[in-house]
């Protein structure tokens, strides 16, 4: 799947702009088979959205619709500029954050802000609640912003009692495995959920 994206990233990323050419130099049909190659390829690596655009595209494409061509050729270059730099981000390798003394990744200005903000608040449940219930809408989104936040999460329960279950599921969450990764924050939020009315 790492390669499908990687491909994907690297002959389609400049899609958007060459449809535009095509139909400024008045070659529709070059214009609507790129769309549809999009269409195809965005559903193949699960880019839904994307897709549905260049369906759209397509269509007004078909249709010589001056009216909608704009509008679809704008959304669909949003769309997938979008997906593209997702992925750029999500294939850049690894940088190692800068630690506060207290053994916290920080950003510019301080901890980083993400899910457990405060250096303490590593060891406050209510806080990796909040995180985790961030993590489990982006997961739900299939967001790749949700690879940075489990990442961020990780790191900052290091030394927790809760670090193995983060770790495992920011493992999931690397690997891509956004439903695996779901199902065990929604398991560790309804323990949590027992384990504070008492059952």
């Amino acid at each position: 799947y790492r390669t499908l994206l990687k491909n994907f990233l690297a002959s389609h990323s400049q899609d958007a702009q060459g449809i535009a050419e095509s139909l400024v130099q008045g070659h529709t049909e070059v214009a609507r088979r790129m769309a549809h190659t999009l269409k195809g390829t965005g559903a193949t690596v699960g880019a839904a959205w994307l897709s549905a655009q260049a369906l759209a595209l397509e269509n007004a494409i078909k249709a010589q619709d001056d009216t909608l061509l704009p509008d679809a050729l704008e959304t669909l270059r949003l769309a997938l500029r979008d997906l593209c730099m997702d992925l750029e981000a999500y294939f850049q390798p690894p940088s190692q954050p800068e630690m506060s003394e207290s053994g916290i990744p920080v950003a510019s200005g301080g901890p980083v802000a993400v899910g457990v903000a405060d250096p303490d608040a590593v060891h406050d449940l209510e806080q990796l609640r909040h995180g985790l219930e961030m993590l489990s809408v982006l997961l739900d989104a299939a967001n790749m912003d949700s690879i940075r936040l489990a990442a961020t999460m990780a790191a900052q329960c290091t030394g927790t009692p809760w670090a193995d279950a983060v770790q495992a599921i920011q493992q999931h969450v690397d690997r891509m495995e956004f439903e695996v990764a779901q199902t065990k924050v929604k398991a560790w939020l309804r323990q949590e959920d027992r384990s504070a009315s008492g059952s």
